[in-house]
């Protein structure tokens, strides 16, 4: 269990998660964290530390509820890989209790990935001189590739812009 949870009450009566995605390349850090509180309420306190921001919102019990269960869906999905390796590493953290509509009501996913996103990989696609290496990976794109680290990490970050942008506008 994190420590870092402030908010938490002992018994765990309502649930709580906490997500934690870093990247770290050989001359950058970056580090994200969404926690969430839930009460009895209709909206879910929220806090959203993304390097130096930290920021606090209400979102509604559904919306929160419809993202943590894409994201253990994200982290428990059979991953497949490209094999492309690349220096810049993805780590993702997330860490959940007492999540009652969750069939998966308390769990902990721990992944990684130091490759490509799909993103990146198809655009630098047509960049590739040599047939062979595009042809390989126009393959691992037609399969469907799965990193939990990175998808986890992408739906992060959609997260963290939707609901920034819309408190900016309120």
């Amino acid at each position: 269990m994190s420590e870092n949870l402030p908010h938490q009450n002992a018994d765990f009566e309502f649930g709580w998660a906490r997500i934690e995605n870093r990247i770290e390349g050989c001359f950058s850090k970056y580090a994200q964290t969404i926690e969430f509180r839930f009460d009895d309420s209709k909206n879910v306190a929220v806090k959203i530390s993304a390097g130096e921001l930290e920021k606090e919102i209400s979102i509604e019990k559904t919306q929160a509820e419809n993202f943590l269960k894409n994201i253990i869906s994200l982290g428990r999905k059979t991953e497949v890989r490209s094999q492309s390796g690349w220096t810049t590493v993805r780590y993702s953290k997330a860490e959940w209790r007492n999540l009652n509509f969750s069939e998966e009501t308390t769990g902990i996913i721990n992944a990684s990935s130091n490759e490509w996103t799909i993103e990146e990989m198809k655009d630098y696609l047509p960049k590739i001189k040599d047939a062979k290496i595009a042809a390989e990976i126009k393959e691992m794109l037609a399969k469907g590739l799965h990193r939990r680290a990175i998808e986890i990490h992408l739906e992060t970050e959609k997260f963290i812009r939707q609901n920034l942008s819309m408190t900016a506008k309120s």
